[in-house]
Formats: C-alpha cells, sequence, structure tokens
C-alpha cells in the first residue's frame, strides 16, 4: 500500500538520515539532496510502500503539502536549532493559512503528525505539550533509521487494517437552487474524471436541503448528465425542470392565512394590529408540490430506481429540522415516521419563506440546513474513508469596501445567512478532520467569479444554466491544477483520476447537452 511522508530535518541531520535510508535499500527518485526523494519498500515498513520526502527545516512546507496527499509528517528536531514544539505551532499556523486559500480540504491534521525529540532532562514534559497540540506520538533520540520505520510503520498499521474495506460518501449541502445548479455542473465534471468508480458508485450519500435532490438521485444510480439535460430541456428521457415546477404558488395557504389574520384584526385592540398583521404573514410562498413530483418523475423514468430509504444498494441521509423543536432530523437512520425519499427530500428543501413547511406523522419539518450543514458526522460514523463534499453555499467576498451597503439590505441579509452557514461548515469540517485524521476529504465550492455570479438570493425565478457550465468548467480547472495531490489522495482509495491531458481535452469539449 502506497504512503506518502515528509520528513523534516536540519540539513546535517538530512544527510545523515538518507545515507542510512540508502544502506537499508532505500531507491533515490531525486538526485538533489535539497528536494530529495526516496522510495523505500523495507521488511520493516512491510506492506507499505513508502515515498520520503526530505525537506530542510528552513525551507517552507507549503509546497510539498499542496502536491502530495501526506499521511504523516515527522519533524526531527535533533541538531536543529528550532525545537519541535515551536516548529509545530509554525506548521498549526501554515496549515490554517493553506486552508484558507486553498480550500478546507487542505488542512492537514497534527494528528498525521510524529516528532522525533532529543534526549534531554525536559524531553518527556517537552512530548506532554506536544501531545496537547495533538501531535500523534514522539520517539527520542532513536539510534537507526529501522528503528524510525518501524515505529512509523507501527502507526500507520492502524490507518492500514482500516483500509482493507474502506467505505466511500458523499456529502451535499444546501444552496437553493442556484446551489443545486452548481452541484449539477461540478458532479458532472468529477464525474467525467473519474473513468472507473466514480460518484454514482459510493457507499453512503448523505444530503441537506437542495442537496437533498442530488444526493438521493446518485444513490439511485441516475447520472447527473441527463438531470443537466433536463434543465436544458433537452432530455430524452426525463420531463424539463421547469421554473414552474419550482414555483408553484401556495395561493391556498397564503390565503387562508390572511383571512384569519384579518377575521381577528376588528376584535383586536389597535395597538396589536402591527403582531396581529406578523402573524398573517405565510410561512412559505409556494407548495413544493410540483418539486416532490419532479423528483417521482425522474425515478419513474429509470428502472431499477426506488423511493424507499430500505430499497436503495446505497445507505442514504436526509436532514430536515423540526420546525417547532429546532432539532435535526435524518430521515433514512430508521425513523419511525418512515417517509418516502420523495417526501424527505420535499421536507428538507422546505426553506422558509419560501415553502410551506412539510407534515410527516404529527411533526412539521423546514429546511434541514436551518440546524445541520451536510451531516458529515454521520458518514465518519458509518466508516467513510474518502468523502466528496459539494457545498454551494459560499458567501462573495468582496475586496472593495461598501459593496454590500450598495446593494441594499436583503443583500446584506443573504451573504449574512451565507457567511454563518458557510463558517459553521468550515468549523465543522476542521474538527472532524483533526479527530479523525484518518479520514480524507475533497470539498468542491465555488470560486470567486461563480461566488460573484451568484451572490444575493439563491431562489431566483430564473433557472440560470451558466452556473452549470461554470462549476463544470471551473471542477476541471482545479483537477487540473491540483492534479497530483488530488489523484494520491484517491488512489488510495481505489479511485483513479484521469490524465491532465484527458482532463483538459473535457475542458475544452462542449458540455454534451
Amino acid at each position: 500500500m502506497k504512503r506518502n511522508l515528509l520528513y523534516v530535518a536540519s540539513s546535517e541531520q538530512l544527510k545523515e538520515t538518507k545515507k542510512s535510508l540508502l544502506r537499508i535499500g532505500a531507491e533515490p527518485l531525486s538526485s538533489s539532496l535539497h528536494d530529495a526523494i526516496l522510495r523505500i519498500a523495507h521488511p520493516a515498513v512491510a506492506p507499505l510502500d513508502l515515498t520520503i520526502y526530505l525537506l530542510e527545516s528552513n525551507d517552507p512546507i507549503e509546497s510539498i503539502l499542496k502536491k502530495t496527499d501526506l499521511d504523516i509528517l515527522v519533524y526531527d528536531e535533533r541538531k536543529n536549532s528550532k525545537s519541535a514544539l515551536v516548529a509545530f505551532e509554525h506548521y498549526a499556523q501554515v496549515v490554517l493559512d493553506l486552508a484558507s486559500s486553498w480550500g478546507p480540504d487542505f488542512h492537514f491534521p497534527l494528528k498525521r503528525a510524529l516528532a522525533i525529540l532529543e534526549d534531554t532532562p525536559d524531553a518527556t514534559h517537552r512530548a506532554f505539550n506536544l501531545g496537547r497540540k495533538h501531535v500523534q506520538d514522539v520517539l527520542v533520540d532513536p539510534h537507526s533509521a529501522g528503528k524510525i520505520l518501524s515505529w512509523i510503520a507501527k502507526i500507520l498499521a492502524v490507518e492500514v487494517r482500516k483500509s482493507i474495506n474502506p467505505k466511500a460518501g458523499m456529502a451535499m449541502s444546501g444552496g437553493a437552487l442556484e446551489g443545486f445548479l452548481y452541484q449539477l455542473g461540478a458532479s458532472h465534471a468529477f464525474n467525467l474524471a473519474l473513468p472507473q468508480k466514480n460518484l454514482l458508485m459510493l457507499d453512503v450519500y448523505s444530503g441537506v436541503s437542495s442537496g437533498s435532490i442530488l444526493s438521493s438521485f446518485f444513490a439511485n444510480g441516475i447520472d447527473p448528465l441527463e438531470l443537466i439535460r433536463s434543465v436544458y430541456g433537452t432530455s430524452k428521457v426525463l420531463p424539463p425542470l421547469k421554473s414552474s415546477s419550482i414555483y408553484d404558488l401556495a395561493a391556498r395557504d397564503i390565503a387562508t392565512r390572511i383571512l384569519e389574520s384579518s377575521s381577528l384584526r376588528d376584535k383586536l385592540d389597535p395597538s396589536k394590529w402591527i403582531n396581529n398583521l406578523i402573524k398573517g404573514i405565510p410561512t412559505g410562498f409556494f407548495k413544493g408540490e410540483g418539486l416532490k413530483a419532479f423528483f417521482e418523475q425522474v425515478l419513474a423514468a429509470y428502472s431499477g430506481t426506488s423511493n424507499e430509504f430500505d430499497s436503495l444498494k446505497s445507505t442514504l441521509y436526509i436532514g430536515a429540522t423540526d420546525q417547532d423543536q429546532l432539532t435535526h432530523e435524518v430521515f433514512g437512520l430508521g425513523s419511525k415516521d418512515n417517509p418516502t425519499i420523495s417526501e424527505a427530500v420535499r421536507a428538507s428543501c422546505a426553506l422558509p419563506p419560501f415553502y410551506t413547511p412539510v407534515t410527516i406523522g404529527n411533526r412539521r419539518f423546514i429546511d434541514g440546513q436551518v440546524t445541520r450543514t451536510s451531516n458529515l458526522e454521520l458518514l465518519v460514523a458509518g466508516g467513510c474513508q474518502l468523502i466528496f463534499v459539494i457545498d454551494p453555499l459560499k458567501p462573495f467576498a468582496s475586496q472593495v469596501p461598501g459593496t454590500v451597503e450598495k446593494e441594499g439590505g436583503i443583500f446584506a441579509l443573504i451573504q449574512t445567512v451565507k457567511a454563518l452557514v458557510y463558517t459553521r461548515f468550515q468549523s465543522t469540517l476542521a474538527h472532524l478532520t483533526e479527530r479523525y485524521p484518518d479520514v480524507d476529504f475533497i470539498v468542491l465550492q465555488p470560486d470567486e467569479n461563480i461566488t460573484r455570479i451568484m451572490s444575493g438570493s439563491p431562489m431566483r425565478y430564473r433557472i440560470r444554466c451558466e452556473i452549470i457550465e461554470l462549476a463544470y468548467r471551473s471542477t476541471l480547472k482545479r483537477l487540473i491544477e491540483r492534479h497530483e495531490v488530488y489523484s494520491s489522495k484517491l488512489a488510495k482509495h481505489g479511485f483513479i483520476l484521469s490524465s491532465i491531458e484527458h482532463l483538459k481535452e473535457l475542458e475544452r469539449t462542449p458540455l454534451d447537452i
């Protein structure tokens, strides 16, 4: 099993370590000591096939983190002016900065980090402090490269045992109509980039809000390309997805609420009229039955699909929010109310004040993203070691002061909500990455250009197909730019990423719609 290791030490220590590794059969993959790369398949590390990157402690580690999916980072403080504690404090900040600029899936957990210490009287105390920084393990002044390799192999053995029957999953968050369009384009690009095992062949799917729609289709094996054709109105299999299917006015609910409010007005004290008028505002302007019907029509168009959770080959989780208790409910976990998938999707998408709440059993449900972003915890708890995440709800960040103010109060409110959901997602992902260092995440989010186009209300009446095209192109571009690290991460879990040449060809080719 191939694994990647970064060994950071002083120049003097690197020379000694490289000589020791060569003596026990390491194969040089680079001629330069400054950027030395070794491959070793030694009995001390069996059944691992280790690629070891040797880096001087004064050199930045960002370049390695950007191009290599590291399984272990080893910092050797021997013959070094910088202690391991100081080094890892610096690396923690580097990791945060990289995750901020390159994306949250580039957050390298310090639980994948190891330290080699000088044999000093305070070594035990320093090892304790490194543990508080979440560094996984410490070795004090080993006398041979073989001992270091055995130590690393023992630590990696736990991960190797877990990866014998690995699971892969996908989590999709919300973003209303435009989020769904982004997810379509991004997932189609990724599907084409995985020529063998792709996103329709995963073990677990989780969806919240508009993400519940596509995750449910994927759990049923429905190709995103055909759904894209449905949006464009060119599908020969599926009915066209029209604005009228998404925005079916809840006229009766609105009229009933207004009438009830006005009938009470004459009996109330005038000072209470405002409160009464507020109660007359509908909880949803659209019924959502058109969306539910479209979902069911898509399932009916494909043989072998099911509207029942228990009939799926893959596990499917759909998150919704109890409107009265404001607790998160996950359908697919054996809920006593036992709704169909289409009912659960309809409940998960009931975004106030756009869609009316949904009654399941004796409870009323609204949009799942009110309480959770994407239910990543469920996939980790279910044994997934590789998790694809598509998160469209990213706020538009402008470098021009006053941009939001110029757009008005509604725009500012929507930006605020997006920022709250987005920061909650980042916090959750960072926590899970640190707590479960053996789990790999691949996160797709809109780039700056797409967030600008998607800024403002995500529930525009017009279906903007250009979002699909932009999401498709930007995903391919990202896979090309970060090909080395993504291909390495995917290969660990049995996925093959297409070559850069093939991805560039896909990028140049128009969508087959």
